[in-house]
């Protein structure tokens, strides 16, 4: 896999966490879940996030 190959990959990851993030809200909104479990699972996306924010900074 290419340096721009896996910059693309983890693009389409970071997108795809974006999504998870609005699904988690769009569930907490309207009151689907366990709200524990919901700020869990949104904990857990932002420090995903965070981590392909800093493999895309430190591969440029």
């Amino acid at each position: 896999m290419s340096k721009g190959e896996f910059r693309q990959f983890l693009g389409v990851a970071r997108g795809s966490n974006f999504e998870l993030q609005t699904q988690l809200e769009l569930a907490r909104r309207l009151g689907l879940g366990d709200p524990k479990l919901l700020d869990e699972a949104d904990g857990l996306s932002h420090e995903v996030g965070k981590m392909i924010f800093a493999i895309l900074a430190k591969i440029g």
